[in-house]
């Protein structure tokens, strides 16, 4: 298994002082003598009894594209959530990594395809499918567009709504545990927040008093 620290894993890195710890880090396969490493954490030990609920994860890079999509199929995730803009205040905060509605996405074995985009206000949700030789699975992109870096959401209620809209989808779809993907764009901040927002419901929902 390789480490974090490889000289061929800098370049995934968006920040050089944001990265995965080894003990809990996704390692992906290494089949065809691809490389094991992508900047991404499982959260852990639990987010409020549900152990390995979420990966969190950067906003993926030009570069880091495919093996985030490796790390979706690899994962069984049915749930992308981001967190981000691409562009905020004309600095490059993503990579726009899905293929525009009836264009396909191609990394290695796996094909990706936008087959529909919902606007519901404060966010986006985007159904997709992603096939691997003959099997193809369905997943829906959560996409929170109010969300300013280094600051707050613009409306509270939007982002409630968007939390509830995203755990009723993972609910019904999920397989073998399969976790939710977070991203924003280091997949420190607003990825961090998130899942401690959804924490934090989760424990009001069984005990009376909950330490912020």
């Amino acid at each position: 298994m390789q480490t974090i620290h490889g000289e061929n894993n800098k370049g995934k890195n968006r920040f050089k002082n944001i990265l995965p710890y080894d003990s809990t880090r996704v390692v992906l396969s290494t089949a065809n003598g691809q490389s094991d490493y992508i900047n991404g954490n499982y959260v852990d030990p639990q987010c409020y009894n549900q152990p390995h609920k979420y990966i969190a994860t950067q906003g993926p890079l030009p570069k880091t594209e495919t093996d985030f999509w490796r790390m979706v199929w690899e994962s069984k995730c049915r749930v992308i959530v981001m967190l981000t803009n691409l562009l905020e205040g004309n600095k490059r905060k993503c990579h726009k990594y899905w293929p525009e509605i009836g264009a396909l996405g191609k990394h290695g074995d796996l094909i990706i395809e936008c087959v529909n985009e919902t606007s519901y206000g404060g966010y986006v949700i985007r159904e997709m499918k992603v096939t691997n030789n003959k099997t193809t699975r369905k997943l829906k992109q959560f996409h929170f567009t109010s969300w300013p870096d280094h600051n707050v959401p613009i409306t509270t209620t939007s982002l409630h709504r968007f939390k509830c809209a995203v755990l009723d989808y993972h609910k019904s779809n999920q397989v073998d545990n399969s976790p939710i993907v977070v991203h924003c764009s280091a997949g420190a901040g607003r990825t961090g927040t998130f899942i401690g927002f959804d924490s934090l419901m989760a424990e009001m929902d069984h005990r009376s008093c909950v330490n912020v």
